[in-house]
């Protein structure tokens, strides 16, 4: 045990004796495409939850469950292995249709997410890193048909993410990114100024 410990006090020191970009803001746009798998889940508990309405069976389809997704985020590096970052995310529009018996309601959904969470970086060369995101996430969503609608707010979930950085410049770099925000999977790229 003495030796884990001792070994992560030597890990620490060089982490932060290595460090040379420590201290720095950075602000971000991605854009990318969005899988949203909590449309289906919600699509299959509507017709467990009313199989038969007036003795009519209950159907639902979702008929796009993804869409481009626009963010903007922000953060603190502590230094080249930690920091921390929060975001805004507008998923876009979903389309589903809900059915009662031969009557058919369209539906239309739009949600957006809010996000915080812990970064762990390793950085591979002065210009390139893997990073690892964890943190929670709060979205809220909007969906209606022709004469009813539903609001969903602050529904809180936790969300995991990867990205590879390309520092392009001292103050620019690029990102490729991966996420899993509770119901949502997310793919984009961006670019981040850093100050």
């Amino acid at each position: 045990m003495k030796i884990i410990k001792a070994s992560a006090l030597v890990a620490a020191g060089l982490m932060i004796s290595h460090s040379s970009t420590a201290g720095e803001f950075f602000i971000g746009l991605n854009a990318g495409q969005s899988n949203f798998s909590g449309l289906v889940e919600a699509c299959d508990d509507l017709v467990d939850d009313n199989r038969n309405v007036s003795g009519f069976p209950v159907a639902c389809t979702i008929t796009e469950d993804s869409d481009t997704t626009l963010s903007i985020n922000a953060g603190y590096n502590f230094n080249r292995f930690f920091g921390a970052e929060i975001g805004y995310i507008d998923l876009g529009e979903y389309e589903g249709n809900v059915s009662l018996g031969r009557i058919n309601f369209p539906i239309t959904a739009d949600a957006d997410l809010t996000y915080a969470g812990l970064v762990l970086s390793a950085p591979f060369t002065k210009s390139f890193s893997i990073s690892a995101r964890l943190g929670a996430v709060n979205g809220n969503a909007e969906a209606s048909t022709t004469s009813l609608s539903a609001e969903f707010e602050d529904e809180t979930g936790a969300f995991a993410g990867v990205s590879a950085d390309f520092r392009v410049t001292e103050n620019i770099s690029v990102q490729l990114r991966y996420d899993d925000l509770d119901l949502v999977d997310i793919t984009s790229a961006g670019i981040r100024y850093h100050f």
